[in-house]
């Protein structure tokens, strides 16, 4: 049986599956959930419809579920509601947990979804695929891999890793061959250097804005950068003035963690990001 989704303004066909069918869940779940499949944009979903009350299920309940279903089968899956409150699809969001509410509402990060026909290509790099091409070429050869076994090695989700990959695909970086399983894998046309120097105008850094400070607590948590950076790894002598890099979304990009912060000088240079776009230094 096939029916149709509405998702920003475009039908879906979604068909109902055998439960059988998902891999690695429990019997509870398999009889808690009705379960469907739709592709969006050439991405293939697994959706879970609940048979009871939301209630049953906590988000961190959906969010191991996701996880389980998506390890096992190489799928991304998503809840299905008929109806959500505010409050409810507040803190499924929070878990990054994807879902739909019929015709009405949808979260479904790292999928493009609109009214169009085809997906824009892609014009600049993000920074996800600014990671995976970085990371081909500093760390690890990445010739032949899946977006599956990428979020395996990397701090990107499946859905983030697959758009990474068509963003490089659409920029002419690389291109994107589909296996005998109809997977879609890395393939570099260009190597080593004429592969560094395509990329070059397309990258951007992830610095905003630079300041100096007296004092840095708990200076061990912080990556050295600059010249400090170069001097760890060769026999470069060190700046006097040490180059740290304030990570965002962690602790040690919070602004207390330095002392006398200013514009012109200090014992430290401290490099950051959008954390500290605001930090008024003329007033310090």
């Amino acid at each position: 049986m096939c029916n149709k989704l509405i998702i920003a303004h475009k039908a879906y066909d979604v068909e109902r599956i055998d439960a059988k069918s998902i891999k690695g869940i429990s019997l509870e779940l398999r009889t808690s959930f009705v379960f469907f499949k739709m592709e969006i944009v050439g991405q293939s979903i697994i959706l879970l419809k609940p048979k009871y009350t939301l209630e049953r299920y906590t988000p961190r309940a959906c969010a191991k579920m996701s996880e389980m279903v998506l390890k096992s089968n190489g799928s991304p899956c998503a809840f299905w509601f008929d109806a959500l409150d505010f409050n409810q699809r507040t803190r499924l969001m929070e878990k990054n947990v994807y879902f739909v509410v019929s015709d009405k509402y949808a979260f479904l990060p790292g999928l493009v979804m609109d009214n169009r026909n085809e997906r824009k290509a892609a014009t600049e790099l993000n920074a996800p695929a600014q990671y995976v091409l970085l990371y081909h070429m500093q760390a690890k050869n990445l010739e032949g891999r899946s977006s599956k076994e990428l979020a395996e090695i990397m701090p990107y989700k499946y859905l983030t890793l697959t758009l990474a990959l068509q963003v490089l695909q659409d920029l002419e970086l690389c291109t994107l061959v589909v296996d005998a399983n109809k997977e879609k894998r890395l393939h570099f046309e260009l190597r080593g250097k004429a592969l560094w120097e395509k990329a070059l105008p397309l990258l951007k850094s992830p610095l905003k804005k630079s300041f100096y400070c007296d004092n840095v607590k708990e200076e061990s948590s912080y990556m050295q950068g600059g010249i400090n950076a170069l001097a760890h790894y060769s026999m470069l002598v060190p700046d006097a003035v040490k180059t740290l890099v304030a990570v965002e979304r962690t602790n040690t990009a919070k602004q207390e963690n330095f002392e006398r912060i200013n514009s012109w000088d200090g014992a430290y240079k401290i490099e950051c990001g959008s954390a500290f776009v605001g930090l008024d230094l003329e007033k310090r």
